[in-house]
């Protein structure tokens, strides 16, 4: 045996050091049967339970598990980065499961020094974020969540921003980046119909087709069978159809207390053609537009 030199010299209380510069040396400390209880090696690196650490710092306990199976805490330092690794290892001295546990059904909390919980996991797997009583697999308070992506709720690869499936509908919300909204409904994969304001303003119904079945504009022009804003005449107009109305009436404020119709030519002009009077009569004017 090498000899051992046990001194206090400079600032060292006890400086044992090695007569050897070998790789294989480390400082070591034994039970009387001589089982060993932990050790330093000569890289730095320290074991306790394990004769092999791995780490700066390894601690091994195979007390309790069974199948070759022990516990490891791992502290890792890198360039980049340091990781307290928590968990266990079969047969090796690698943490490749991190499990992090609690025993008698308590909870298990995280927290900084400023936080005393800042997160908690109760027995049931209920997580709470800023709550200590989550009511809830996920139970976020006193804040918001933010998502960088898409969220899917029943659905594996959302097609929008907010993908909700229910059965065999799906219902998908899509926001475009163009700063509009659209609100599809969407039957097995297959979009039919499209609630949507766009980036003018514009709000409208249309179907798969992109056919346009109702436009509103912010001028308040209304549009039934799709027109642009400036094709529109009139605060209403319906395009290839007709309207079929039960009554129409006159406002109480109307100059002449009547109802007129108009004929536009190619929204040029317009030509009076018929006016009810308030008597009944109606008067029909033969002049074409010119």
């Amino acid at each position: 045996m090498a000899d051992v030199i046990v001194t206090s010299d400079d600032n060292y209380l006890v400086d044992v050091d090695h007569d050897s510069s070998s790789s294989a040396n480390y400082f070591g400390v034994t039970h009387d049967n001589g089982a060993e209880l932990f050790r330093v090696q000569e890289n730095g690196k320290v074991g306790i339970g394990t004769t092999t650490p791995d780490a700066a710092i390894t601690v091994k306990d195979d007390a309790g598990l069974s199948a070759g199976e022990h516990f490891l805490a791992n502290v890792l330092r890198t360039t980049s980065d340091a990781q307290l690794l928590l968990g266990y290892r079969a047969d090796g001295t690698v943490v490749t499961s991190n499990l992090i546990r609690s025993a008698n059904s308590l909870p298990l909390t995280f927290g900084t020094s400023s936080q005393n919980q800042a997160v908690i996991v109760l027995d049931d797997g209920k997580v709470g974020i800023g709550t200590a009583s989550p009511v809830k697999k996920l139970h976020v308070a006193g804040g918001s969540i933010y998502v960088q992506g898409e969220v899917g709720i029943r659905k594996e690869n959302p097609a929008g921003s907010l993908h909700v499936c229910q059965g065999f509908n799906t219902v998908a919300l899509i926001l475009e980046n163009s700063g509009g909204t659209k609100f599809q409904i969407r039957d097995d994969g297959t979009m039919k119909w499209t609630i949507e304001n766009d980036s003018d303003g514009q709000f409208s119904i249309h179907s798969e087709s992109t056919n346009y079945i109702l436009s509103m504009y912010q001028n308040g022009k209304v549009a039934v069978g799709g027109l642009a804003s400036p094709q529109i005449d009139g605060k209403l107009h319906v395009v290839s159809g007709h309207i079929t109305l039960e009554e129409i009436s006159a406002p109480s404020n109307a100059p002449t207390n009547c109802a007129r119709i108009f004929c536009r030519d190619n929204g040029s002009g317009k030509t009076q053609l018929c006016v009810i009077f308030p008597s009944g009569t109606v008067q029909v004017i033969a002049t074409e537009p010119s």
